[in-house]
């Protein structure tokens, strides 16, 4: 009795699926000829969803960077301001000291100062947070930006397997699955007589 190759439904998402029949028992296929197609309309809904997913992933890491663009800019905005208050302060010690100020105005002018140290390192620790979710190098290699993206590749991939190929070339045997039937993953849909062999089929 010849060697036979079952084909059974390609493991994927899990759910039922409709079998499209492309060859019929006794008929020959060539090696990788559609022996089936498997329902696939879920499976491209979600290639879209992905896809959709993996675009707004990228468009999130290029915000970030800007937000972190937009926070380097603030830095340095109170990195002067902080400095402008600290000579103020230190040019007021001086006239206070030549009894030239009011003890008022210098008090001010040290609250300044203070305000502005503490506004500044909000904002380093503000460009840091920013810096971390944007993340450095290249957007793909973001951890959002690769996630998506091997997302998308494992919804390509179950999308592949609706395509039932033939292993070898053969004569179609014993074929378990009426066209619309629903399946599940694992399930045997064909038998095929490798080509140039016999398939004998006894009742004892």
């Amino acid at each position: 009795m010849a060697r036979g190759h079952r084909q059974r439904l390609p493991d994927g998402e899990p759910g039922h699926r409709g079998v499209l029949i492309a060859l019929e028992d006794n008929e020959t296929g060539g090696p990788g000829e559609e022996l089936a197609l498997i329902e696939d309309t879920d499976l491209r809904v979600a290639l879209d969803t992905r896809r959709q997913m993996l675009v707004l992933a990228v468009q999130e890491v290029l915000a970030r960077r800007e937000m972190a663009e937009r926070a380097a800019a603030a830095l340095r905005l109170k990195e002067i301001t902080h400095r402008l208050a600290v000579d103020e302060y230190e040019r007021r010690k001086r006239l206070h000291a030549r009894r030239m100020l009011a003890e008022e105005e210098l008090d001010a002018a040290r609250t300044r100062a203070e305000e502005t140290a503490g506004e500044l390192e909000t904002a380093r620790h503000a460009l840091a947070e920013a810096r971390v979710r944007a993340g450095s190098g290249e957007v793909a290699a973001h951890p959002m930006v690769s996630a998506a993206a091997a997302s998308l590749r494992s919804a390509w991939i179950n999308l592949q397997k609706t395509r039932v190929p033939a292993p070898v070339a053969g004569v179609v045997a014993r074929r378990r699955v009426q066209v619309g039937q629903r399946v599940m993953p694992g399930t045997p849909l064909f038998s095929i007589a490798g080509a140039g062999s016999v398939w004998v089929e006894a009742i004892f």
